[in-house]
C-alpha cells in the first residue's frame, strides 16, 4: 500500500516537471539580461527594480519545479533507507553488547592485580620511613657546624658587596650631571625645529586642502565618467532583455506582472538615452573646473618648499644635537647597568644571609642567633 501511495505522488510529480520546465527556461533567459544590465547601472532604481520583478517570476517558477523533483526523489528513496537503517541499529546494539561484557571482565583482572601492588608498597614505606629517621639524627650536629661557618664567610662578602655599590653609585651621579647638560642644548635646538616645523605645517594644510579639492574633483569626473560607460554598455542590454522578456510574455500572454515588465524595460530604454546626453556635457565643465584647481596647487607647493628648506636648517641643529647626546647617553646606561649589577649581587648575598639566619634560630636557640647577628 505504501508503494502504491508513492508511485502515484512520483507521477504527479512527473506532470508538473514536465509542464514547468519549458516555461522556467524562457523566463531564464530574459532574467540574465536585465540582472547583467542592472549589474552595470547599480544606481538605476528602476532597473534594478525591474530586474528583481524579472528574477521573483524566474524563482517562483524554477522553485516549483525543485520541489517537484524533490518530492519525486524522496517517495523512492524512503522505504529503502528506512530498511537500511533498522539493519544498521540491530548490528550496533550487538557490537555495544559483545564489548560491555568484554570491559566488565576486563575491570575484575585489574582490581586483583591493583591489590596486590597496593599491599607490597605499604610494607616498602615502612621500612624506609625507619631509615630516614635515623640517617637525620645522624646528620643534625655537622649541619649546624656547616651553617655556622658559611654565615661568617657571607658577612664579609656583604661587606665588600656593599662597598662596590657606593662606588658604581658615585659614578652614576657624575655621568647623570653631563646627561642633563647635553640634552638642556638638545631641548633647545628642537623648540627653534619647532617653530619651523609649525610654519611648514601651516601651509601643509593648506596644500592638503587645495589637493583634497582637486581630488574630489578628479572623483567627480571619474564618477560622470563611469557612469558614461555604463549607459553605453547598459542600454544595448536593456534593450535585449526587452526582447527577451517580450518573447516570454508571448508564451505566457495572461501574465499581467511579465507584461508590465516588458512595457517598463522599453520606457527605460528611452530615458536612459537622454541621460548619456546630459553626461557627456557634465564631463566637459568638469575638466575645466579641474584644471584651474591645478594652477592654485601649484602655487602653494611653491611656498611649502620654501618653508621646507627652512625646516631642514633647523633638523640639522637638532640632528647634530642628538649625535652629541648618543655617547653621553650611553655612558650613563653603562653606569646605569653597573650600578644595577652592583645592587644585585649585594642583595644576593644578603638574601643568603637572611636565609641562613632563619636556620640558625631553630638549631643553636635565640642566644646564638643573637651573637651571629
Amino acid at each position: 500500500a505504501q508503494v502504491d501511495t508513492l508511485t502515484k505522488e512520483k507521477t504527479a510529480a512527473d506532470q508538473q516537471v514536465a509542464t514547468l520546465t519549458p516555461v522556467t527556461a524562457s523566463l531564464k533567459a530574459a532574467m540574465d539580461q536585465t540582472a547583467s544590465a542592472a549589474q552595470k547601472m547599480a544606481s538605476d532604481k528602476n532597473l534594478v527594480a525591474l530586474a528583481a520583478q524579472v528574477k521573483a517570476q524566474h524563482d517562483q517558477k524554477a522553485a516549483a519545479l525543485a520541489a517537484q523533483q524533490k518530492i519525486q526523489a524522496e517517495k523512492t528513496a524512503a522505504l529503502k533507507k528506512a530498511t537500511e537503517e533498522k539493519a544498521a541499529a540491530d548490528k550496533k546494539l550487538q557490537e555495544a553488547t559483545a564489548a560491555y561484557q568484554t570491559a566488565v571482565k576486563t575491570q575484575q583482572s585489574y582490581e586483583a592485580m591493583l591489590k596486590a601492588a597496593t599491599d607490597k608498597a605499604n610494607t616498602a614505606t615502612a621500612a624506609m620511613t625507619q631509615a630516614q629517621q635515623l640517617l637525620a639524627n645522624s646528620q643534625k650536629e655537622l649541619k649546624e657546624w656547616q651553617t655556622q661557618l658559611v654565615l661568617t664567610q657571607k658577612l664579609d662578602e656583604m661587606k665588600a658587596k656593599e662597598q662596590v655599590v657606593a662606588e658604581k653609585q658615585a659614578i652614576e651621579a657624575e655621568a647623570k650631571a653631563l646627561l642633563d647638560a647635553a640634552q638642556a642644548e638638545l631641548t633647545k635646538a628642537q623648540q627653534s625645529a619647532a617653530a619651523a616645523q609649525e610654519n611648514l605645517n601651516k601651509l601643509s594644510a593648506q596644500l592638503e586642502t587645495e589637493k583634497k579639492t582637486l581630488a574630489t574633483q578628479n572623483g567627480q569626473l571619474n564618477g560622470l565618467n563611469t557612469q558614461n560607460a555604463n549607459l553605453e554598455k547598459a542600454i544595448p542590454m536593456i534593450m535585449e532583455a526587452a526582447k527577451k522578456a517580450q518573447e516570454v510574455a508571448a508564451q505566457l500572454k495572461d501574465d499581467a506582472e511579465l507584461a508590465a515588465s516588458v512595457k517598463a524595460l522599453n520606457d527605460l530604454v528611452a530615458k536612459r538615452t537622454a541621460e548619456l546626453a546630459n553626461l557627456k556635457k557634465a564631463i566637459e565643465a568638469k575638466k575645466a573646473e579641474i584644471a584651474t584647481q591645478n594652477t592654485k596647487v601649484a602655487d602653494v607647493t611653491k611656498q611649502m618648499q620654501a618653508a621646507q628648506a627652512s625646516l631642514t636648517a633647523a633638523q640639522k641643529v637638532v640632528t647634530d644635537k642628538t649625535a652629541a647626546l648618543k655617547p653621553v647617553q650611553e655612558k650613563h646606561a653603562a653606569t646605569q647597568v653597573e650600578t644595577a649589577k652592583a645592587t644585585q649581587a649585594r642583595d644576593a648575598v644578603k638574601k643568603q644571609v637572611d636565609g641562613i639566619r632563619a636556620q640558625l634560630a631553630p638549631l643553636v636557640g635565640n642566644e646564638q642567633a643573637s651573637a651571629a647577628k
